[in-house]
C-alpha cells in the first residue's frame, strides 16, 4: 500500500490485518526508564513525569494526554470540577487534541466538570492576532460531562 510501512515478516503473523486496515492498532512509543527516573528524582514535586523514546511529536502528545487523563482519574473522588491550563505551542495543541480523543470515550471516574483554559492564544511575531493575552483576556472552554 502506498504511504504505509510494510509489515516485517517476523511480525506479520502477530498482527490482525483487518484490525490494521481499520486503524484499530496504535503504536505506543516505549518509555525511557532511566531518564524518567532521573527526572522524578530531580523534580520530586511533579505528580507524574515520563520520558518517551521517540522523535515523533504525536507519540509525545499521546503520552502527555494519557498522563493528564491518569492524573484526572486519580484525583480525590469528591472533586467535582477541575481546571486545566494549556500553554502556547504546537506541542501543547497536539496534547490537547489527543486528550480530546481520550475524553470522547466514556469514563465513569472523571469529574463532572472539566474546564480548559488557554493561558495564551498563541505567539507569532508576524501576526498580532497571536500575541499573548493578559489574564483578563483569557479564553476558556468548559466541558461539562454528564453521567447518563
Amino acid at each position: 500500500m502506498p504511504g504505509r510501512t510494510p509489515v516485517p515478516d517476523a511480525v506479520r503473523g502477530l498482527i490482525d490485518p483487518q484490525a490494521a486496515s481499520l486503524g484499530w492498532l496504535r503504536f505506543v512509543a516505549p518509555s525511557e526508564n532511566e531518564l524518567t527516573e532521573r527526572l522524578g528524582q530531580e523534580f520530586p514535586w511533579l505528580t507524574k513525569a515520563e520520558v518517551v523514546h521517540t522523535s515523533v511529536i504525536d507519540d509525545v502528545a499521546y503520552r502527555g494526554a494519557i498522563t493528564v487523563l491518569e492524573i484526572l482519574r486519580k484525583r480525590t473522588p469528591s472533586t467535582k470540577e477541575i481546571h486545566i491550563g494549556f500553554a502556547v505551542g504546537k506541542s501543547m495543541r497536539k496534547v490537547a487534541e489527543k486528550l480530546a480523543e481520550q475524553l470522547s470515550q466514556p469514563w465513569s471516574d472523571l469529574p463532572e466538570t472539566l474546564a480548559f483554559h488557554s493561558l495564551v492564544s498563541g505567539f507569532d511575531v508576524h501576526s498580532p492576532l497571536c500575541l499573548p493575552k493578559t489574564t483578563s483576556g483569557q479564553k476558556s472552554l468548559m466541558l461539562v460531562r454528564s453521567r447518563c
